[in-house]
């Protein structure tokens, strides 16, 4: 599952699931900062992560494009 809102007027945030969004956004994104983990049994379970407004077409695109459903209200 992945989430993408508004955190304020220079920021969004993004709730994803997917490990291998996470993997695409560690890999290609250094300016998308980790918010919060979430681990289940010790595992990392969920990632938000706060995306820079100039951000927000690519993240648009990753988090509606990712292999789980997306809710985008931006």
């Amino acid at each position: 599952m992945n989430e993408l809102w508004r955190l304020n007027a220079n920021e969004l945030a993004a709730y994803t699931e997917d490990h291998e969004l996470m993997r695409r956004i560690r890999r290609s994104y250094p300016d998308f900062r980790i918010l919060a983990e979430y681990y289940r049994s010790g595992r990392l379970f969920a990632v938000v992560y706060v995306i820079p407004n100039e951000k927000k077409r690519a993240a648009r695109r990753l988090f509606a494009n990712g292999t789980k459903s997306a809710k985008i209200a931006v």
